[in-house]
């Protein structure tokens, strides 16, 4: 079994004797030419204003600062507190990190400048210089893409601040078009992340597994279709301040 992540258009020219092709629904923010996150908040309902300024506040009201760093900026030891991060979020799910401090130090080395790195430091704390939390963005040419997240304190909204207003600030002053903060989680939608739906194609060698596998894909992508579009509703902009 090996699959790949394709755009549509990309999706539409695999033969179906090749490959089989799901459709998945993610949360993308889109700028919209935004002149910086005040012009975003904006164009959102009073209602959803009002929540993400608070979610903000209660960030701002810890005493928590917060840092947006390049990966090539980064020393030996501050790599060691990103890998730290990365690890204690499997601490306190499940599964286990793949990734070494090895490859963290040689990613910072070979492609710094595409690694944004958001600290959070607490200065009310007796070491205020040692970060309370993390999180690990790269950066494409039309994109930001988040991908890790780690913490050794709990507070009240960090993480929709350092995971999504962080990269939202970061696009706009960058001028980046697209910020993918990763599967799952329809929470994202309240705070300006579009349903999208989203394309990979797989090829599977086994003829039975091939065929349960194809009824099964044609059937979710009913559900799909219906659920992205669905989900729009849940978006917190005025109605006339954005196009689908």
């Amino acid at each position: 079994v090996h699959y790949l992540f394709v755009t549509k258009a990309e999706s539409d020219g695999l033969t179906a004797a090749d490959h089989l092709k799901r459709m998945d629904c993610q949360y993308h923010w889109q700028n919209d030419g935004y002149a910086d996150f005040e012009d975003f908040l904006s164009r959102c309902t009073s209602r959803r204003r009002k929540t993400i300024r608070r979610e903000r506040r209660h960030v701002h009201d810890a005493g928590l600062r917060l840092e947006q760093r390049l990966g090539d900026t980064l020393s030996e030891k501050e790599w060691r507190w990103v890998h730290g991060f990365y690890e204690s979020t499997f601490d306190r799910k499940w599964g286990n990190p793949s990734l070494t401090q090895d490859f963290f130090s040689l990613a910072g080395r070979l492609m710094g400048k595409n690694m944004l790195i958001v600290f959070v430091y607490d200065e009310t704390e007796e070491q205020p210089d040692w970060p309370v939390a993390c999180s690990i963005m790269f950066i494409g040419e039309t994109a930001l893409y988040g991908r890790f997240w780690g913490c050794r304190a709990e507070y009240n909204s960090l993480h929709f601040e350092a995971c999504y207003y962080q990269g939202i600030e970061y696009c706009i002053n960058n001028n980046i078009q697209t910020f993918e903060p990763g599967a799952q989680g329809e929470h994202k939608i309240t705070r300006g992340f579009i349903p999208t739906l989203t394309y990979s194609a797989h090829h599977i060698n086994h003829p039975g597994f091939r065929d349960a596998i194809s009824k099964y894909l044609d059937e979710e992508r009913r559900h799909i279709e219906r659920r992205c579009t669905g989900l729009n509703d849940l978006l917190p902009f005025k109605s006339e301040s954005i196009s689908l």
